[in-house]
């Protein structure tokens, strides 16, 4: 197990990603920008309304009824700062900005390993080259700065990770009737990943 994870391109891109982001000035930075009306005075993310309201009200905070509403959706999001409030408060900014570089690391994982589907050489050398030079292409490029370093992009994140499973779910599905075997039970599943949770974010 701990040989196969040392020779997995995914978890080093995954790694060395989250390392590139990872700064005690930046981890510690403040409320900027949209943060504030996003996390710092969403009434669901501190706790004002109960926690149900969330597929009510819009990103920030206000009811979806009402015409000030700015109705952009995205439930999953506001949820994962809600747990980030109940872990960490509005003391400081750590743990949110945490959440946001580990999940740009898991995704920059999974564009990793979906790179598999592409370049079918097996454990090759050649292989696993190209998904170390695919996977930092995408982990390490500055374009990815903004949506890390900004709490309230969180919703780019957990829209790429749950698309990337849903293709994951499709190749591998694909994969497995082009060699002839009974298909993966992952239609429902894939349906999910693909249409609904990256809604959702």
């Amino acid at each position: 197990m701990v040989l196969y994870l040392l020779k997995s391109p995914s978890l080093w891109v995954a790694l060395i990603s989250m390392i590139s982001y990872w700064n005690d000035t930046s981890l510690h930075g403040n409320w900027v920008y949209d943060d504030a009306g996003s996390v710092a005075k969403n009434v669901v993310v501190i706790g004002k309304v109960p926690t149900m309201e969330v597929f009510k009200r819009d990103f920030w905070g206000t009811p979806m009824n009402q015409p000030a509403s700015h109705k952009s959706f995205r439930p999953v999001t506001t949820l994962s700062f809600r747990l980030n409030y109940l872990f960490s408060q509005l003391d400081n900014t750590y743990w949110y900005h945490v959440t946001n570089v580990v999940l740009h690391g898991i995704v920059s994982g999974l564009v990793t390993k979906m790179s598999t589907f592409v370049f079918r050489g097996g454990e090759s050398t050649t292989n696993v080259i190209a998904q170390l030079v695919t996977g930092f292409l995408f982990g390490l490029h500055p374009i990815h700065a903004e949506v890390v370093s900004n709490i309230t992009s969180r919703g780019e994140m957990l829209m790429s990770l749950f698309y990337i499973l849903a293709i994951w779910s499709y190749a591998s599905a694909t994969n497995t009737l082009q060699q002839s075997q009974p298909p993966c039970p992952t239609t429902i599943w894939t349906f999910l990943k693909m249409y609904v949770f990256p809604a959702l974010c």
